[in-house]
């Protein structure tokens, strides 16, 4: 098991590293479900902030999740 070895955020910082290499690159996105805390610490740890919440956006059984929105720019 690999929880809590932080290889995911490992992997995202060297990507984003690469990412911002490219001079016509100057932002990244990505979205998460707005519940997930964990990802969410990980995103914000590597400089991402949040542009916008979609409320309602998954519709699991009767539940409903929300999208959250985050920017990571040069």
């Amino acid at each position: 098991d690999f929880a809590g070895q932080k290889i995911g955020k490992t992997l995202l910082e060297k990507a984003t590293q690469l990412a911002f290499q490219n001079p016509e690159i100057e932002q990244i996105t990505l979205s998460l479900v707005a519940n997930n805390t964990q990802a969410l610490h990980t995103y914000e740890s590597l400089g991402f902030v949040e542009y916008g919440l979609v409320k309602n956006c998954f519709k699991q059984g009767e539940s409903y999740w929300d999208l959250r929105l985050m920017i990571l720019s040069r």
